[in-house]
């Protein structure tokens, strides 16, 4: 059985078995360096107040208007150790406070509640996939609802697969990927063993908020052509009120093991329908893990593979790509232009281990940036041309050990996790500056050259 407690990874769709062309990819991640990107630093450094080492703060991180929420997931409450909690901080007057802790009440060993969190206006949502809240290590996921300053919980999810019937089973660790976007939330179990598909295939289940209750609405799967034991879908998760985007890193395909996929589901009034994926490219290899990552918004969909061994032997240097929906009819594609090129790449950068969408930005993790400090790209959307070149590089003013794990977007305002440094980092990119007064990358090889 594979437990995401060893495999931190985590946290793109095309036309059934899409394939990038080898020779795009070759082009897309030639090496990079000392192309003069702009870099810039915090505006300000989040830790918890009654932090402590260990306690991973910084896990998972989100960010949405004035509020942000910073999981750490092995914070121990009182002797309940690695019972986890989840920090919500606001801004007031350019100043980002702590407000309050949260904390699930029926909290107990090593659930790691906080394992991943999201917000979004008045809700967040966090997960705590080791709960054996009706076996061991079933899985659940909290939301909680803002009301003035304070945060209530509004409900408790766990998977059902009928009213009062449990879908769940040891082991699921349902809630190791969660996201809310609206009246919509999203939460992964990757290690969900489907009937048909056997052990550790993965779904994820999408719930719908009417007035305070959130309902079940559905459950989703690999589509049965491909749907395979092991693949973990239900990885990570996205979500918006039309679409949503589920990734399953251990998808195998044309004799790759672990090559990675993603999928795209459509909803039609109640029903959400697999539209779109899996991918995988005729450039990558066995081990990529694609889909480890991603997110969605608006037309565009994002898709990390942190393990993807780039061009001249770059082990583990990772790559991210868009994934359109140009016309509105549900039909999704991707193109050379929608790989997303950093301004220097090295061997294991993971580049893709975190990424994240909003607006016109797409905001890609990676852990080492050469140095093993770690870096956070921001992509910004052409407006006279079909790409998206790189805005800026963030990157921590101490050099934060783990920087870039977890990233989070809204507007102007980037968050970054680094749970090795016990610290989130926000960013903004606006920050005394204008967006074309900041220097973007000019990669050293363009595609189609």
């Amino acid at each position: 059985m594979n437990n995401p407690r060893n495999r931190f990874r985590a946290q793109s769709s095309f036309p059934r078995n899409f394939t990038i062309p080898a020779m795009a990819l070759a082009l897309s991640m030639t090496v990079f360096s000392g192309i003069g990107a702009a870099d810039q630093s915090e505006m300000a450094k989040l830790q918890a107040s009654d932090g402590a080492y260990s306690d991973a703060f910084g896990t998972s991180v989100s960010i949405s208007g004035d509020y942000a929420i910073v999981g750490a997931p092995n914070d121990d409450e009182g002797v309940v150790t690695n019972s986890g909690c989840a920090y919500v901080f606001k801004r007031e007057a350019g100043t980002w406070n702590e407000k309050v802790k949260l904390l699930a009440p029926d909290r107990s060993f090593s659930d790691l509640f906080g394992y991943s969190v999201s917000i979004s206006g008045d809700y967040a949502i966090v997960g705590k996939p080791w709960d054996d809240n009706t076996g061991t290590n079933y899985g659940s996921a909290y939301v909680y609802h803002r009301v003035g300053e304070a945060w209530n919980l509004a409900v408790k999810l766990v998977a059902l697969a009928g009213e009062n019937v449990s879908d769940g089973g040891p082991n699921d660790f349902f809630g190791s990927a969660v996201a809310i976007n609206g009246d919509y939330a999203i939460v992964g179990a990757p290690n969900h063993d489907d009937e048909v598909y056997g052990a550790d295939a993965g779904a994820a289940y999408i719930y719908q908020r009417s007035g305070e209750d959130w309902n079940q609405v559905a459950k989703l799967r690999e589509t049965d052509t491909f749907g395979a034991a092991g693949d973990l879908f239900g990885t990570s998760v996205a979500i918006t009120s039309e679409n949503a985007v589920v990734g399953a890193p251990r998808y195998d395909f044309d004799g790759n093991s672990d090559i990675g996929g993603a999928f795209v589901f459509n909803r039609s009034g109640d029903s959400w329908t697999n539209i779109f994926g899996p991918v995988s490219n005729m450039g990558g290899a066995a081990g990529d893990e694609f889909g480890g990552s991603v997110a969605i918004e608006g037309n565009f969909a994002l898709a990390g593979a942190q393990k993807y061994d780039a061009e001249g032997g770059l082990t583990d240097a990772g790559f991210a790509m868009l994934i359109e929906e140009p016309w509105d009819n549900g039909i999704w594609v991707s193109q050379d232009h929608h790989l997303l090129e950093p301004s220097e790449i090295g061997a294991s950068d993971y580049f893709g281990v975190s990424v994240a969408r909003s607006g016109d930005k797409a905001v890609v993790g990676s852990l080492a940036y050469i140095t093993g400090t770690g870096a956070v790209y921001v992509f910004q959307e052409s407006s006279t041309e079909d790409n998206w070149p790189q805005m800026v590089r963030l990157v921590a003013s101490d050099n934060a050990w783990g920087f870039g794990a977890a990233v989070g977007v809204d507007g102007q305002y980037v968050i970054v996790g680094a749970k090795h440094s016990e610290a989130a980092y926000i960013f903004d990119l606006l920050g005394g500056q204008t967006p074309s007064s900041l220097t973007p990358a000019v990669p050293l090889l363009l595609l189609g050259d």
